[in-house]
């Protein structure tokens, strides 16, 4: 039976015997979008006509479709196409083997979202933290048709929860080096989530970097201000808080005893430059 991969994550690719298809038609796209968007992977031709030239007529759109689907089967293997027509349905075919990678990660990653102690164990970590790494963008994301734009919201959704039960979970396990890997990815994908910000906050913290934790409340802070106009939540506001108390409480030995005044301005500046640098570096790291 042949093989067939279907990336719809990021950048879409039909993959057959390991070789990429290349010059698909642009609505092949649109038409394996529709039909996964829906259980049994088929519809009929009138509702995919439908979905895809919502301002045509009736007939007008099913001849577009009828124009689109020929297009595809000149364009492709009829033994291997993923495209079936069957009457007035079409679906993915069952005559061969069809992996989706949108399918996978749904498959992979919800059961460890809706079961997050199942995170206790360092072996479903691990697996989530490889499926999250696997994950190469939005579903389908040049296509604006409203059904494939839900599936997509659904399924960025997804993703970013499984990020944030992973973060929690490494964090649990006092794996900071993980939690401040995954709630950074979390945080750039979506920066006005807060319970991620004080997970980046406490990592940050927790592995020694107290600089850049206050650094990440001050960003937290200022996007919170810019985008929504609000304040830091009391539990954000209570974390930066106990970094302050913690900071403060710090014994003072002879060699850190602090200098006279004209020496102090000095240090305070040097010591907010060097925050800013080990900011940036965390910054430029994450993009490696």
């Amino acid at each position: 039976m042949a093989r067939l991969a279907l990336y719809v994550l990021g950048q879409e690719r039909l993959v057959k015997g390991g070789s990429t298809v290349p010059d698909l038609p642009d609505l092949f796209w649109s038409v394996i979008g529709c039909l996964l968007t829906v259980r049994g992977r088929s519809l009929s031709r009138a509702r995919i006509a439908e979905r895809l030239w919502p301002d045509k007529e009736h007939e007008a759109a099913r001849h577009c479709l009828a124009s689109a689907l020929w297009r595809i089967r000149m364009r492709l293997d009829p033994d291997t196409t993923p495209l079936v027509t069957d009457g007035n349905l079409v679906a993915l075919s069952r005559k061969v083997s069809i992996w989706v990678d949108a399918l996978a990660f749904e498959h992979r990653a919800r059961p460890l979202v809706e079961r997050p102690s199942l995170l206790s164990e360092r072996r479903n970590r691990a697996r989530l933290a490889r499926v999250l790494h696997a994950h190469c963008g939005e579903f389908l994301g040049h296509i604006d048709q409203e059904d494939i734009a839900i599936e997509r919201a659904r399924l960025r959704a997804l993703y970013l929860d499984a990020l944030y039960e992973l973060s929690r979970a490494q964090a649990d396990a006092e794996e900071w080096a993980g939690a401040i890997r995954s709630a950074r990815v979390l945080c750039a994908a979506e920066p006005l989530r807060e319970d991620a910000q004080r997970l980046l906050i406490e990592a940050y913290s927790r592995r020694g970097n107290r600089g850049l934790a206050l650094r990440q409340f001050q960003i937290c802070e200022a996007t919170l201000a810019r985008e929504l106009q609000v304040p830091p939540m009391p539990e954000t506001l209570a974390l930066r808080a106990r970094l302050l108390d913690a900071r403060g409480e710090a014994p003072l030995t002879p060699a850190t005893a602090i200098p006279p005044d004209g020496h102090r301005d000095t240090l305070i500046h040097a010591r907010d430059s060097l925050v800013d640098a080990l900011w940036a570096i965390e910054r430029t790291l994450g993009t490696i």
